[in-house]
Formats: structure tokens, C-alpha cells, sequence
């Protein structure tokens, strides 16, 4: 494993025990413009991770096309999650 993939994953365990933390002490953010930017900062190294892996030669072509399709699913859906709300919200 290289060590740029170790890097990584050691920063969203991070993230997940922080945010374990933050849940436990009842801490949320109530806007969502804080909600965006939190999945965003989130999500960031997971898809850091998925495009390096999809880059990856040494990944098989089946994995390659599976990081590359979770990649853009989660990019799709992190795009089209803000304009929901943006929209529910200019309805309000």
C-alpha cells in the first residue's frame, strides 16, 4: 500500500473518531452552509482516495472502475444534495 493511500486513510479515521466525539457531546452545526462545508471537509480525503485509486495502474481494471464509479456517485450526490436544499430552502 503506498504510503499516500495510508496517509489518507489515517486522516478519515481521524475524522471519524472526532465526529464520534463531537456526537457523543451533542455538538451539531445548525446551519446547513456549516452542514456543506462539513461533508465537505469530510469528504474530501474519501475522494482524494477514490480518485487516486482509479489512477492507480496497479489496481485491477474491475476495482479502477469501481473506484472511479463511487468517485462520481459520491460527487453526484454531494452536488445534487446542496441543490435540494437550496432549493427547499428559496421555497421556505
Amino acid at each position: 500500500m503506498k504510503v499516500q493511500y495510508k496517509i489518507l486513510l489515517s486522516i478519515i479515521l481521524a475524522e471519524f473518531f472526532i465526529f464520534s466525539i463531537l456526537e457523543r457531546n451533542n455538538i451539531k452545526v445548525q446551519s446547513w452552509i456549516g452542514n456543506a462545508i462539513g461533508v465537505f471537509v469530510f469528504i474530501l480525503p474519501i475522494q482524494i482516495l477514490f480518485y487516486l485509486l482509479y489512477k492507480d495502474e496497479k489496481q485491477s481494471r474491475r476495482k479502477r472502475k469501481f473506484f472511479r464509479i463511487a468517485f462520481w456517485f459520491i460527487n453526484i450526490c454531494y452536488v445534487s444534495g446542496g441543490v435540494a436544499t437550496i432549493i427547499t430552502a428559496i421555497a421556505k
